[in-house]
């Protein structure tokens, strides 16, 4: 990137062509206000507060919008400059009401605090015509009152630009402007997915969160930082808490990963947090009715029946069930449990039942069973191909770096059963019939090869097997797939043309591709797609599983599966084995464990006699719930650690109440591998 120099308050700056003036100066720690910018949105120059002076400019100009130069000379401080900005701020200020005492967003308003840094005691201009008052919406979650709002646009622009959700829109002119929806119909009427991202971006308290409402002033209320508990993005968010009770949750613009960006659970749903049905302590079942115990009770009952269970029946005969939903530390502790004290390998976690084959199939390729890209680097992608994976529903954020891709000229493939959100701004939508996935894929690397769009030195250099897969998919025509998937023949052809010739192209695959007797073949399947054209190694380019839990990625790296120990160690290995053993300063068994699924086809048939359950639901996870439910009910004892009365717990003979993510201190580990910290806000 070629360097510019200039000269900003009389200093001389060097930095990238390309960058605005406003970006130039707040990486050198020169101030420059403004009420419409926002980081993550294209930069407008609405609002004229970042008004600057530049040599030779025959007026004032927006900083936000002005690209720098060579030679280029700034003044950010110069009293016309000074006298500019504060009239544009009292003209702004003219209109909007003066209610600062009792308003919501007092002590973190940018509007407030603008006023106060700049000194207005008053203002010059005519008292502007005041218009609205709260807007009445019958969602929960959003608060609407027009009358705080100065039309800076930052709303508007999140929701087109980075949502892309459009729900809404500027209505009127002058001082009756405001945001407006469609017909003027409630938010829930129209496409506003209720993200609450115009409320993150809102400088005033014309958008707000309504359960924060009369809950605290930011003065009186902490904020920590954690780590979201839904999905395994691992988006950083700050938890505001007053009481012992949490207001609200948001994150803080160039937080990483998720650049101050949160989905609607992750900024709205944490009432279970403080749920009246939250499980408070622990229950031992008595003469078939569950009853509440003390600790040392539920502990001297564990203790006693795992004794005796593996006393009469083995080691083996007792099983463990982890949690993507638990820390890494819990994790790690549960498979020590296992291992160390009880003697079993026999331990998984509930991701396994979803990711398993990404697991097996990605290790056996590629050496790790993990994402091969940071979340960053999807919009950095020419292709990106989404198959079986609903991610604006299930991975929101991940959601939004593949519409900024396209927003910024990416071309995106979708192959999906369901018309989901993505494939309306897909290039090519592969709508394909159930459990068809493998012809698909097959059908794409069969175009591939027969046109010679492979990359043949990256083949020959870092891959091996060419000629088998050559030889494996030379059946599976495009035509043979059309009939078989419910495609075109001619989408399919194009389909492997795009992604072939793509410089960059990155491949996001879900639970679709997983949850199938044959999600292993799908996996290699992809793994075969990457690899044949070159894209395994590069930024912007990889495949990419997106596991369901916040922590399924840690609790794999923990050991938390029959196979591993931590670090994914293998349990066959005698020098492995060996090295936690005297770690333990045990006796570690040697046999490979359990899988989730064998745990309960051994349950159901007598062997394994007890289960120890924790942070899942398997009643209404796994599949076969008839099955599922007549193995608990074989177990001797049934151990159940969750934050509610579930439905496996209801099968429990001991329920033991566990902490939330917002309720104890740890890490979870997101899909790019990243440990980031969680942490007790509330008791």
């Amino acid at each position: 990137m070629e360097k510019v120099k200039l000269t900003i308050n009389g200093k001389t700056y060097e930095t990238e062509q390309g960058k605005t003036v406003l970006e130039v100066a707040r990486k050198n720690n020169i101030s420059i206000p403004t009420l419409c910018y926002d980081k993550r949105l294209d930069p407008y120059g609405g609002c004229r507060i970042c008004l600057v002076e530049v040599e030779g400019a025959r007026q004032l100009v927006t900083s936000c919008i002005t690209m720098v130069g060579e030679g280029m000379v700034v003044n950010t401080e110069s009293e016309k400059v000074i006298r500019t900005r504060k009239g544009v701020l009292e003209y702004i200020l003219s209109d909007h009401p003066l209610d600062c005492m009792t308003c919501e967003a007092t002590g973190c308003c940018e509007l407030q605090d603008l006023a106060y840094t700049m000194d207005i005691k008053g203002i010059d201009y005519r008292s502007g015509e005041k218009i609205g008052g709260v807007i009445p919406d019958r969602n929960e979650l959003i608060y609407r009152e027009t009358g705080k709002c100065i039309r800076c646009g930052r709303c508007v622009r999140i929701c087109g630009e980075v949502q892309q959700d459009y729900a809404i829109e500027f209505g009127g002119r002058g001082f009756k402007m405001w945001v407006a929806t469609p017909f003027g119909e409630s938010l829930l009427d129209g496409t506003c997915v209720l993200c609450g991202q115009c409320v993150s971006t809102c400088p005033t308290a014309a958008l707000f969160e309504k359960k924060a409402m009369g809950k605290g002033r930011s003065f009186q209320v902490k904020k920590v930082r954690s780590t979201c508990g839904y999905c395994s993005i691992g988006c950083q968010i700050d938890i505001h808490t007053n009481h012992n009770g949490i207001i609200k949750i948001t994150s803080e613009v160039g937080a990483v990963p998720n650049n101050g960006n949160l989905c609607m659970k992750g900024r709205f749903a944490y009432d279970f947090i403080n749920h009246p049905d939250r499980l408070d302590t622990p229950m031992i079942r008595v003469n078939g009715n569950l009853e509440k115990a003390s600790w040392e009770d539920a502990y001297d009952y564990i203790s006693k029946k795992l004794k005796d269970i593996k006393s009469k029946y083995g080691n083996d005969s007792i099983s463990f069930i982890s949690s993507g939903r638990c820390t890494n530390e819990e994790n790690y502790l549960m498979q020590k449990f296992a291992r160390a004290v009880v003697g079993t390998n026999n331990i998984d976690q509930s991701e396994t039942e979803c990711h398993a084959p990404t697991l097996t199939g990605l290790r056996n390729s590629l050496g790790f069973g993990t994402t091969t890209n940071s979340i960053e680097e999807i919009s950095k992608s020419d292709v990106i191909f989404v198959i079986g994976a609903n991610i604006t529903e299930a991975h929101p954020i991940i959601g939004l770096e593949v519409k900024k891709a396209v927003r910024n000229g990416s071309t995106l493939i979708v192959a999906d059963t369901r018309r989901i959100w993505l494939s309306k701004i897909a290039k090519t939508y592969l709508n394909l019939q159930p459990g068809t996935d493998a012809y698909l894929i097959n059908a794409l690397m069969n175009v591939i090869i027969k046109e010679k769009l492979y990359d043949e030195k990256f083949i020959e250099g870092k891959t091996e097997g060419f000629k088998e897969l050559e030889k494996a998919v030379a059946k599976d025509e495009p035509k043979e797939a059309e009939g078989l998937c419910g495609i075109p023949e001619e989408t399919i052809k194009d389909a492997a043309r795009i992604f072939a010739n793509a410089k960059r192209a990155t491949i996001l695959y879900g639970n679709g591709i997983t949850q199938h007797s044959f999600g292993i073949d799908n996996v290699n399947s992809l793994v075969n797609l990457a690899l044949l054209t070159g894209n395994i190694g590069k930024e912007g380019a990889g495949i990419n599983p997106l596991l369901g839990q916040n922590n399924g990625q840690g609790a794999f790296s923990m050991g938390a599966v029959p196979g591993f120990y931590s670090d994914y160690q293998p349990v066959s290995d005698r020098a492995v084995r060996k090295k936690f053993e005297e770690i333990y300063k045990v006796s570690l068994p040697k046999n490979k464990g359990l899988q989730i699924r064998e745990m309960f086809n051994n349950a159901y048939k007598g062997k394994v006699k007890a289960m120890y359950v924790m942070g899942a639901d398997v009643l209404m996870s796994e599949p076969d719930t008839t099955r599922v439910k007549k193995a608990l009910e074989n177990l001797e004892l049934l151990i159940v650690q969750d934050i509610f009365m579930s439905n496996t717990a209801q099968y429990a003979d001991v329920i033991l109440p566990a902490a939330c993510f917002a309720e104890k201190d740890g890490t979870f580990t997101n899909i790019e591998r990243r440990v980031q910290r969680v942490r007790k806000t509330v008791s």
